[in-house]
C-alpha cells in the first residue's frame, strides 16, 4: 500500500486533526503517500438551520459525519478522521471505527476576557455554549450564571467572545485548542469533577470500510493501548444508555492499574444529578455495568426532566 486517501471536513480543527494523523502515519511509513481531500458536512452546509429542519432524528451528530461516512463507504476514500465526542452512536453500515493516537487532554476549559475562574466570575455572568451537558453542569456549579446559546467553530466562538459585550466567557474542549492554534484570551481548565467531559472527548477516531484489510492494518499501527480501552468502555456505556444530543450527560475514564469510569447525567437546569464511578479490568463489561447502574438509579428520567 503506497498511496492512501483521507477525507476531512473543511473546518480548521478537522483539517488539523487529519494532518496530525497523516503525519503520524508517514512517520511510521516514510514511503507512504497520503492524499488529503476536503468536503463540507451537512452541518456545515446548513449551519444555523437545524432547529428549523428538525424532524424526528434529523438533528443528530450525523450532520457532522454523514458526508465523510458515505465517501468512505462507497470507496471514494480510504478513511476519515473524526473527533470521538462528535461521533453518533450508530454509524454507516459496512464501516469500522478505530481509535488512533493517544488521547489528548479530555477536559473542558473556560475562556474569559479577564483572568477569572468559574468561582470568580461576576454574579449573573453570561457564558456561551450550545452544549446541554456543559449548560447543566455550569448551572450546577453556579446557579446564577446565564448560559447563552453559542455555535460555530473555534475561531468563530473566540471572535464572538472578544466582540460581544454580552458574553463574559465561553466553554470549549481543551483537546481542540491543543490541536488547532488560535489566539485565545485567558484559559482556565475545569477539573473532571467540576465538568465531567463528553464521552470520548480528546480521542481521535478513524473510520474505514470494514472489509478494507490493508487500511485497517495501517491505522491499527497508530493504536494507543490505554486510549483504545477507554474508547471501548465509553462506547459500551453509550450503547446501553442510548442517549441523544438532547441530553445532558458526561462520561469520563481514567486508566491506571484498573480502568475507572465515571458517568454523570443531569436535568437541563442542573438541579437533579445522577452520578456513579466504577472500576474494572474489562473495558466493555465495565462500560455496560456502569450504564446499567446509572439506569437503575434513574439517569434517563433525570435527563428527561
Amino acid at each position: 500500500m503506497t498511496t492512501v486517501s483521507l477525507i476531512s471536513r473543511r473546518s480548521g480543527l478537522a483539517i488539523a486533526q487529519s494532518v496530525l494523523v497523516k503525519d503520524a502515519l508517514i512517520s511510521l511509513e516514510p514511503s507512504l503517500s497520503i492524499e488529503l481531500h476536503y468536503t463540507d458536512s451537512l452541518g456545515d452546509k446548513y449551519r444555523g438551520k437545524w432547529e428549523e429542519l428538525h424532524q424526528g432524528e434529523l438533528l443528530t451528530k450525523r450532520k457532522w459525519t454523514f458526508e465523510l461516512e458515505e465517501s468512505v463507504a462507497d470507496g471514494s476514500y480510504h478513511f476519515a478522521i473524526h473527533s470521538g465526542k462528535d461521533l453518533p452512536f450508530v454509524v454507516r453500515e459496512g464501516t469500522l471505527l478505530i481509535p488512533v493516537l493517544e488521547r489528548a487532554d479530555p477536559r473542558d476549559v473556560l475562556i474569559t476576557k479577564e483572568d477569572l475562574t468559574i468561582e470568580t466570575l461576576r454574579p449573573n455572568a453570561r457564558i456561551g455554549t450550545k452544549s446541554l451537558r456543559r449548560t447543566a453542569q455550569l448551572k450546577r456549579l453556579r446557579p446564577d450564571l446565564e448560559v447563552i446559546p453559542l455555535e460555530g467553530n473555534i475561531d468563530t466562538r473566540v471572535r464572538k467572545l472578544r466582540e460581544r459585550n454580552d458574553l463574559d466567557g465561553i466553554v470549549l474542549a481543551a483537546a481542540g485548542l491543543s490541536r488547532y492554534s488560535v489566539d485565545t484570551p485567558y484559559i482556565t481548565p475545569f477539573t473532571p469533577e467540576q465538568l465531567v467531559p463528553a464521552m470520548n472527548q480528546g480521542i481521535l477516531v478513524a473510520q474505514c470500510r470494514a472489509d478494507d484489510k490493508e487500511t485497517i492494518s495501517l491505522l491499527s499501527r497508530l493504536s494507543h493501548h490505554a486510549t483504545a480501552r477507554l474508547w471501548e468502555a465509553q462506547i459500551a456505556c453509550a450503547s446501553l444508555l442510548q442517549v441523544s444530543c438532547d441530553t445532558a450527560i458526561g462520561v469520563y475514564g481514567e486508566f491506571g492499574e484498573e480502568l475507572s469510569l465515571t458517568g454523570r447525567g443531569l436535568s437541563h437546569d442542573g438541579a437533579q444529578v445522577v452520578e456513579k464511578t466504577m472500576r474494572g479490568v474489562n473495558p466493555r463489561l465495565l462500560g455496560e455495568e456502569l450504564a446499567r447502574a446509572l439506569i437503575a438509579e434513574g439517569i434517563r428520567e433525570v435527563m428527561a426532566s
